[in-house]
This record gives C-alpha cells, structure tokens and sequence, in this order.
C-alpha cells in the first residue's frame, strides 16, 4: 500500500475551495490569490457593456491568513467614505487597513437586537454611500476601540480592535474580475422571460377556505395563483390551533425548522428568540435565508388579533416586480448584486438550542436564460461584508442603498389588517413580507397571535403538476412516459424555462 503525502496548506485549501463552491458558485483559492479570472455574467444578467468589480488587489499590505492580535489602534487618516486604521501587532509590526464607512455604520454593535441577536436598522439612508463620519477618536487606555460620530443623525459607534481584526484583518477569497466584454445575446427570448406574471402589482387575490378545503379544483386554483402571483389569502377558516397544517398538508407535509417541527407562533413574549416574537415592526424580508436550502411557501394563520391592538398591519411585496423594475433602472446595481456574495446568519446560542448557521450567497441569482431564479432580501440577519476591499464594498453598499430604497418606497407592497380565520399564504423565495409594529390601547400584552407553517417549494411545484395533469384527463403513466422539460412548471425561483 503505498501512501501519498498531503501537506496541510493543501488539505485546507481544498476544504476552502469545495466549501466556496458550495457557497457561492465560484472556485477560491485561500492560501494565494488566484491567476487573473474573467467571469462573463453579462449574458446571466441580460445586461451588456457594463464594467464594474475590478481586480481585488490594492497598495495595501495582503490580508492576513489567520487572526491575529492586535494591541492598539490608531488612527491613519479619514475621508467621506473611508477610515484608514493603523493596527498595532506584537513585536512592534503595524498594518493599515482602509475601511468603508458605510460598511462601519451598518455593522454598529448597537444595530443588534440583545435577546435574538438580529440586526435591526431603522433607517437604510443611514449607511447609504457616502457615510460620513463627523469625529472619529481612539479610546480606552490601552487604544484598543475606536469610536465614530456619524454625520447622518449624531449617532455614536463603538467597535474593538478584537472585532475588527477579525473582520478587515483576516483573508477573505478575492473575488474574480468582472468583464462583460465577451457578453452576447442568449438564445433565448430575454423579453418573453421578463414578461412573467407580475399580478401582485394589482389587487391581492382572496379564496375562502371552504373554497380551498372543499375540492381538488379549488385546491388547483390556490396553487394556480400562488404560482402566478406568490401570494394569495385564505379568509373565512377555523380559529383553532392546527388548522394551519390542515392547510399545508393538502400539499406536502410541513417543513421542519429551527423554529419547530412542524408550526411555530407568532405572539409577543419577553426575551424573544426572534424579533418576530415581539411588538417591533418587521422590515420586509424574507424567512431563513441561512439556510442553504431556505423554505419555499410560508402559510400564517390568524388566529386572533385583538380589537384593542393598535398597529400589526402585515405588508407584502413581490421581489418579482421589483427585481425586473431595478433591473432595468439600474443595471450597473443589478450586476453587483447579482455578483458579490452577502454572508447571512443566524448566530443564537442563549435559547434552548442554540444555534450557529452561516451562508454566503449574491442577493440575487439569475440563469443562462437572464431570468431571475433567486431573490434573497433578510437585513435583520445579514452578517458583516466579507472583507473584498475597499472598492468591491462601496461598490455594493452602493447598490444595496438602491435596492433598499426600491423596495422601502415601492407602490407595489400591500398592507392589509389580518383577522382572525385569516391565513395568509405565499411564496417565501418571491415575496418578501413585513409588519408595522403594535402596541395594546388597554395597556395589557397585545393580542395577535398567528400561527405559521413552511411547505418545501419541490412539493408544492409537484402537487401543482400533479392536479394540473389530471385536471387535463391526462392517464399518469401516459404523461410520464412522453415528458419533458417543456412540461414543468415554472416557480420564478426555479432554473426552468
């Protein structure tokens, strides 16, 4: 038996690379920078001549490869978008690193939530390009934090030497170059692509439950708008606790998570694991975006809202129409976003079980056709930027403010008072979903108590395909015999065409 050596640099750097590419798609190299790359991802984005992310190399000294410590801090120089800090190592070495000030204010320790640990931002205009610090001082006695003024609204952040060597000290894999001068048209029709149903921009569509429950039709015709409009409200059902997975189980067996088995509820509590278990108001997003795989329909049973709750409006949007509208307002936007990958996280360990999850993915992904297959929008849940470089970041905090802006101002989002017999059902890849804050006028603990539910987004396609299929007369074994790829359904999140 013969054995062959491997050292450890390499057997890290294979881990990397396959845990990259599991992440994100692209092929990293952690020990070393990799050979100039051209990625041609003009044609995925149905966008041409545009270039942005260049190269990820600067006159700074190459990132670290492992944490070090730091003794103290100290401050180099400042402008409108950047801060250039000095951080002291042992034995008398010295690095500079420049930072984006956007990338600072959007990750202040005071954005975080103490009992879920979520971030939670108030205002996007607060980190929007260019964030501009008024005062920006060392403290401590050892010079181990800085602290920085912002000009935006005289907030004051606080972040330690520890956190930021971690963050903008340590190597992250540089992103490849970006070129879209090899960009062709694909073969596909992109404007019959783009010209998916966009229903949600109009009325919010109802059914009754009976309406549901009562017939395999009227099951197919939920399904049917679901599928086109990723939303739909199912009104007039029984208040009881479970009644929800009745609902779901007419498709596929409710999807396990963190949260629950099979439901979890919705209600204000003390100490909340979650922002979504408190009074506060819910920016939309969309649910356990962390997960490699996120779930695919969320159902929300209303199972009482009482009428001395003020505020709780739930709100919806379609990512589908403001994709497409950002798209074409803002190519450039677009491609960054499609290209740099955001980490989100859910980091929680004081509950009873704890949790550690992390996954880096672009807020958007498009196919060879340039439809868009995946939308992924959760800020509460966003962990630091990996650390790209200073162009790389202002470039997509750039972006990012747009988008955020796109949506916080879009006519399109619906918002709607729940009551009880109310579920609520769309799809979780599409449709991005928020609520006002709320507050009891009794002063008691406010009344509103829904209880939730996620379906796999294959099952649901399935079920969809099945009742399709047989409301055709179609015999089973016919169809499986003589199908194809042109007889699948397209769910937007789904690679078909």
């Amino acid at each position: 038996m013969s054995l062959v050596r491997v050292g450890y640099r390499g057997i890290v750097n294979r881990l990397w690379n396959s845990t990259m590419m599991a992440c994100t798609g692209r092929n990293f190299s952690i020990m070393q920078p990799p050979a100039a790359s051209t990625v041609d991802v003009g044609q995925m984005a149905g966008t041409r001549n545009i270039d942005i992310l260049k190269s990820h190399t600067s006159s700074e000294t190459p990132p670290l490869k492992k944490p070090v410590s730091v003794t103290s801090l100290a401050i180099a120089s400042t402008s409108d978008d950047s801060i250039t800090l000095s951080f002291q190592l042992p034995k008398g070495t010295a690095l500079e690193r420049t930072i984006n000030t956007s990338w600072l204010r959007h990750n202040c320790p005071r954005n975080l939530e103490p009992s879920s640990g979520q971030k939670i931002i108030e205002d996007t205009a607060s980190f929007a390009p260019p964030c501009r610090a008024t005062d920006v001082a060392v403290v401590g006695s050892d010079q181990s934090s800085i602290v920085v003024t912002w000009a935006h609204d005289g907030a004051v952040s606080e972040y330690d030497s520890a956190w930021l060597a971690k963050h903008v000290l340590t190597q992250f894999p540089p992103l490849p170059t970006v070129d879209f001068a090899g960009f062709h048209e694909a073969t596909a029709d992109l404007t019959a692509v783009r010209d998916t149903p966009m229903a949600t921009k109009g009325v919010l569509q109802t059914l009754s439950w009976d309406t549901v429950t009562g017939s395999d039709d009227g099951l197919h015709q939920w399904l049917e708008i679901l599928l086109s409009d990723g939303m739909c409200l199912v009104t007039g059902a029984p208040t009881a606790e479970g009644t929800v997975v009745q609902l779901a189980s007419a498709i596929s067996r409710p999807q396990a998570t963190i949260y629950g088995p099979d439901t979890f509820d919705v209600v204000s509590v003390p100490e909340p694991i979650n922002i979504a278990y408190s009074p506060m108001g819910l920016p939309l997003h969309q649910d356990l975006v962390y997960y490699e795989s996120p779930p695919g329909l969320q159902l929300l049973h209303c199972i009482d809202f009482a009428d001395t709750v003020q505020g709780g409006e739930s709100t919806l949007l379609d990512g589908m129409v403001i994709l497409e509208e950002f798209r074409e307002a803002h190519p450039r936007h677009f491609q960054i976003l499609c290209t740099v990958p955001t980490l989100f996280q859910k980091v929680h360990y004081t509950r009873d079980e704890p949790v550690h999850m992390m996954y880096h993915r672009p807020l958007i992904t498009v196919n060879g056709w340039g439809r868009i297959t995946q939308f992924m929008w959760a800020p509460p849940f966003e962990g630091p930027l990996p650390n790209y470089g200073p162009a790389i970041t202002a470039a997509y905090y750039e972006a990012y403010c747009e988008l955020a802006r796109v949506i916080d101002n879009s006519s399109a989002t619906h918002e709607f008072r729940l009551t009880a017999g109310d579920i609520i059902t769309f799809n979780n890849r599409r449709v991005l979903h928020g609520r006002r804050p709320f507050a009891s006028t009794d002063r008691t603990t406010p009344r509103r108590h829904l209880q939730g539910v996620y379906v796999n987004i294959d099952e649901f396609k399935s079920k969809y395909q099945v009742l399709s299929q047989t409301a055709r007369g179609a015999p089973s074994e016919t169809f499986v015999a003589g199908c194809s790829p042109l007889d699948t359904v397209h769910v937007w999140n789904q690679d078909h065409i």
